[in-house]
Order: structure tokens, then sequence, then C-alpha cells
């Protein structure tokens, strides 16, 4: 059977990780991993601003070596990855009365409602970026649309050609990022001679690999959390607010005048209970604060999609933050059920997303891609 290697990077706030995979028939693997915290001075300066990521290309390169050996040693295929706002993604909805149920969905017709779909999600998704970003006219590249569901009368099909039916609906979950960090994760493309196979947020493929089950996924990484829903198997989109688990780690580092590493120490510390009682209650009452924040910050982002339907009923930790005790107990404050995934399930989510990458497009797709070229021109 004919296989396909792939690398996957994934630019996060606080390391890069690098992975190796293949894809078979219908199946994928992942070969090899590796991961690289980046430099102090670039988790101190926390966000995730494209400026982090330029200067995290040595990460990448220590990532990128032990896996590039042998015969992989001119593999190009990449697949980049990133959560915390830097690759965002938005599912927009659209239904579709028709005027002339009785006959079969031709190929012009299906290409009207595509471009219809493609200008409403290029403008919702431009009002989106410009409400969290305060940016007048954003310049922003839509990377990849993917068709989480089609209905025709409220069942779900495989198939739209040839369907009668007075009302076609369709689900599509956009992959997005600004233009200038695009060209950005292009240049770092060239410098390490890798081609983009695909770009990607990093928890829309966990969802993928986990089967997209019904819940709230919140990523923790260094700088940021974002949270994102899914509902009734279909991957919604996400909210990120600034605070993760360097930001703690920065917090404990300023009270007791440390740098972040020995923050990160100290944290590890207070859990396991091994510090003095006296800087255990100093370190408690700063983590017990921006605990309390984080807290409410998943709150606020979560009921932004509470809407008129009810929400899922278990969270899902995932990110280097999500093995912390702290951010655990906060949210199982929340009231729902609370389920913690190893980094392992990441490379598994970036090995489906390649072979989503790698398959064969359906006419809908193709039309579909050839719509959002059209309207991003």
């Amino acid at each position: 059977m004919h296989s396909e290697p792939f690398f996957a990077i994934e630019l996060g706030t606080s390391s890069v990780k690098a992975f190796l995979g293949q894809v078979a028939g219908a199946s994928s693997q992942v070969l090899g991993s590796s991961v690289q915290p980046l430099a102090e001075e670039l988790r101190e300066s926390g966000g995730v601003e494209k400026e982090r990521f330029r200067g995290a290309a040595e990460a990448i390169e220590r990532a990128l070596g032990p896996l590039r050996r042998g015969k992989y040693r001119k593999l190009r295929q990449t697949i980049f990855a990133s959560a915390g706002g830097f690759i965002r993604g938005y599912t927009m909805r659209g239904v579709f009365p028709r005027e002339r149920p009785n006959e079969a969905l031709e190929l012009a017709e299906l290409k009207n409602i595509l471009q219809k779909l493609a200008w409403a999600s290029f403008e919702r998704i431009r009002k989106r970026v410009k409400e969290e970003l305060g940016r007048a006219h954003p310049a922003l590249k839509v990377v990849h649309a993917a068709i989480e569901e089609m209905k025709v009368d409220g069942y779900a099909v495989e198939e739209l050609l040839g369907r009668t039916g007075s009302e076609l609906a369709l689900s599509v979950y956009h992959t997005y990022l600004l233009e200038e960090d695009f060209a950005f994760l292009k240049e770092l493309a060239r410098e390490f001679n890798l081609e983009i196979l695909g770009t990607v947020d990093s928890t829309y493929a966990l969802a993928r690999a986990l089967g997209k089950p019904d819940g709230i996924l919140i990523d923790i990484g260094g700088s940021s959390t974002q949270v994102s829903v899914v509902r009734h198997h279909i991957f919604e989109g996400s909210r990120v607010f600034q605070l993760g688990g360097d930001t703690l780690s920065r917090h404990i580092a300023r009270e007791l005048g440390l740098g972040i590493w020995e923050g990160e120490y100290i944290k590890r510390r207070f859990v396991e209970g091994t510090l003095s009682e006296r800087v255990g209650k100093q370190i408690g009452k700063v983590l017990e604060r921006d605990l309390a924040l984080w807290q409410s910050g998943v709150g606020v982002a979560v009921k932004e999609f509470s809407g008129l339907e009810m929400l899922p009923e278990e969270i899902i930790l995932t990110g280097g933050g999500a093995l912390f005790g702290g951010f655990q107990a906060s949210a199982k404050k929340l009231g729902k059920t609370v389920r913690v995934l190893g980094p392992e399930e990441l490379g598994r989510g970036l090995s489906a997303m390649a072979q989503e990458f790698l398959r064969p497009r359906t006419t809908v797709e193709e039309m579909l891609e050839r719509m959002i070229r059209i309207v991003q021109t």
C-alpha cells in the first residue's frame, strides 16, 4: 500500500512540538516526535505574536533534527499547527430554501449556493477578527474549509448533487489567520525547505482524532487558553483569552524575584507540597488569584456559545497546562465532568488532519474551495 510521510510542527507559546507521521490509505500513524522548549526570554514575553515564532526558529530546527534523518532527510510535506489565536477556526451554518424542490439539485444551483455561503462566511470571519483585534480592515487568509455537515430537509446526506428537497443546510468549518501571519509561516517553510501541506488549529485537529465528541475543549498553553465547543459532533469555533501555565509561573517568579524557570520549579514544588509553610502560603495566594481569573475567563468564553442550546456536559483539558492540578480543580468547579488528555493525543490529531489534507477532494469540496479563493481575490 502506498504511504505518504509528513512532518507536523505545532508552534506553542512555551514549546515547539514536531512529529513525523505517515498516512497509508484510511489509516495514519505517528512514527516519531520531539519537543523543544522556547528560550526563557521568549516565554517571558508572553502572547502569541509572530515575532515570538520568528525567535523560535532555533527551537523548530532542534525539534526537526532527530526526525529529519535517513530516508526522511529530504521530506518536505509539513502541517503547521497552533492554538491560542494564531491559527483560528470558525464554523458557518447556512440554510438555503429551494425554489423548485421537486427538481434534482444540479451543478449550477449548487455553485450558486456555495458562492453565497463563501461570501457570508468570509464577511462573518472578517467581522469576528475586527471585534477581537480592533482592526478596521483586517487582511485575512482562509486556508482550509471542511464540510462538517450536509442536510436536505433536515436529514443528513453524503452527497448533494441529484438530491430533491425544499431546504438545503450546510455547516462548514473554516481555518483562517491574518495574511501577515500566513506570510510568516511561508517564510518559516522556506527557511527549513518545507512545503506547507496544510495549516490547522491544534484543537480542531485534536477533536477530529477523538471523533468530535460533544464537549468543551480547553487547550491550556503557556500564555493563553483556548476554549472550543463541539456540539452535535460539529466543531463550532473557539474563544481565546490570555492566561496560561506560564502566566502562573511568571507571577510566582515576580512574587519571589526569580526567573520564569525558577517560577515553574516553585509551582511544581507547591503541587508536590514540598515548600516551606511560609512560602507555600505566599505562592498559594498568587495561584488562587490567577486560577480564579482563569475560571472566570473560561466561564465568559463558554457563555458565548450557550445560545438557545444546552452546552455539552464534558470538559476536555489539553495542552501543556492541562496536567497542572490547579487548572483541573478549577475546571471541576464549573460543574461538569472533566477529562484530561496527554500530549500524545496531539500527534494523533495531526495525523488525522494529514489524512484530510492528502485525500482526494469531492466535487462539493472542490467547488467550495474555488469559491473561497474567489471571494479572497
